[in-house]
């Protein structure tokens, strides 16, 4: 069966493994790194191809081609790949490795009994010949661990499932890759004194690492879920950035996790924030409705799916704020979306020393265990991705949400036509008339028609 791959072309050789003979017609420094000619775990489709340039300057592959000897895959290579650099090849579409993105897309699937494929610059030479025409010499299909080439030409199983796509290969013992394909000098020959008039040579630039999002200094920060009026213009969610430099959370998600029917809610691309400042999405944006009554789960997730914060109540009162005070939460009769948290004295909450309001703290990357009564407790686990902090109780004098947003609407209706300085309980009685008079109409009309 044909499967789809990818082929990479990488700088690094690996350890020893089966031999399969490799072909320089050209002195290149450009070969076949990679194979994973089984497809992914997602995917025996998902085939890819990695190449590597060992040299010291990038190469231009406009004009080079990978054949197959069978005609599948024939690709014409287009691009440049850097200095001791990688280059990614994905069968079809850029969705078989979603974390990387790929120099070129190509058709053609890779038969899983093997093939033989020829590397050729844009002079027609081949430049490396792997002949698995009998069989693939490495890779597995069952763990779909992929085709390693090692430093001495040879092709070995790589160590975990998916490879190492634009990234060194697996290896107990890793060699580095020579910086020219050159005999080695005499071991009796000192080696030569650099000229000090020679330009130094070009820094190597190894692959960015993916972002570490575990230091990443943003939190939530304000939730408000029962706001006086209407729920649906005032409820909002609230981040913050508490590092010093500017963070780009576009792509991370925010889910309300207790009764969402519309899933996590993505922040728009191009959204960031700069050192010490705050950010409130309301729900006419998001669409997360943070319940009143039975209380609710509030997540901040990362653009890699985990969970960066969370917070949990399970009351809330008409007008209180849940805000977030360096280690702790508190319940505030003073909501500040887009501004730094202040307290509000309410119940058995007390004000910050010197002032009537206190700014926020900056909250801790992994929040500590809070001991203080009125404040919220965080319970942990061996992730600290999967911490959560569960609010504290209402203020004494705060009076707990009895209805959800529906049945608000409802009784604000109710209470405003029962009201008779209100509009709608003044005019009552006129729409009552207007009422009976169009139905007395429709009643004339129909006996007209019976006649």
């Amino acid at each position: 069966m044909k499967k789809s791959a990818v082929i990479t072309i990488a700088a690094m050789g690996m350890a020893t493994g089966m031999m399969v003979p490799v072909s320089a017609v050209a002195n290149s420094n450009v070969v076949i790194n990679e194979i994973a000619w089984m497809g992914t775990t997602t995917s025996t489709a998902d085939e890819w191809i990695e190449l590597a340039n060992f040299g010291s300057e990038s190469v231009d592959l406009s004009g080079w081609t990978i054949e197959a000897a069978d005609g599948t895959p024939t690709i014409l290579l287009s691009g440049t790949i850097s200095a001791r650099g990688y280059f990614l090849l994905e069968r079809t579409d850029d969705e078989t490795i979603p974390t990387i993105t790929a120099d070129q897309i190509y058709t053609g699937a890779l038969s899983n009994s093997g093939e033989v494929l020829l590397l050729k610059d844009a002079d027609n030479n081949t430049v490396q010949t792997i002949d698995a025409f009998s069989g693939w010499p490495a890779g597995d299909n069952t763990t779909k661990q992929t085709m390693e080439r090692t430093a001495s030409d040879n092709w070995q199983t790589s160590m975990s499932a998916g490879g190492t796509p634009k990234a060194p290969n697996s290896s107990v013992q890793q060699e580095e890759p020579p910086q020219e394909q050159t005999p080695p000098p005499p071991q009796e020959q000192e080696p030569p004194i650099p000229d000090p008039s020679s330009p130094d040579p070009a820094p190597t630039t190894d692959p960015e690492p993916p972002p570490d999002y575990d230091t990443t200094q943003v939190f939530l920060s304000e939730l408000l879920p029962d706001p006086d009026g209407r729920d649906v213009e005032n409820e909002f969610i609230e981040i913050v950035n508490t590092g010093t430099a500017q963070v780009d959370v576009s792509g991370w998600r925010l889910d309300d996790q207790d009764g969402n029917t519309t899933g996590p809610w993505t922040i728009p691309e191009g959204t960031s924030l700069v050192s010490g400042e705050y950010r409130a999405f309301y729900y006419s944006q998001t669409k997360l409705t943070l319940n009143n009554t039975d209380g609710d789960t509030v997540r901040l997730i990362d653009p890699s799916g985990q969970q960066h914060d969370a917070i949990r109540y399970n009351e809330s009162a008409e007008g209180l704020a849940l805000a977030r005070f360096g280690d702790t939460w508190e319940w505030t009769s003073k909501p500040t979306p887009n501004a730094a948290n202040q307290k509000k004295a309410t119940g058995n909450q007390q004000t910050a020393s010197g002032g009537e309001t206190a700014s926020a703290q900056t909250p801790p990357a992994q929040a500590p265990t809070i001991p203080a009564q009125n404040t919220g407790t965080i319970s942990k686990s061996a992730s600290p991705k999967t911490s959560q902090t569960t609010a504290p109780s209402l203020p004494s004098d705060a009076k707990p949400s009895t209805t959800d947003d529906n049945e608000s609407e409802a009784l604000a209706l109710q209470a405003a036509a029962s009201n008779p300085s209100s509009p709608l309980g003044a005019n009552l009685p006129l729409i009552g008339a207007v009422a009976l008079a169009l139905l007395a109409g429709a009643g004339v009309v129909f006996y007209r028609i019976k006649l």
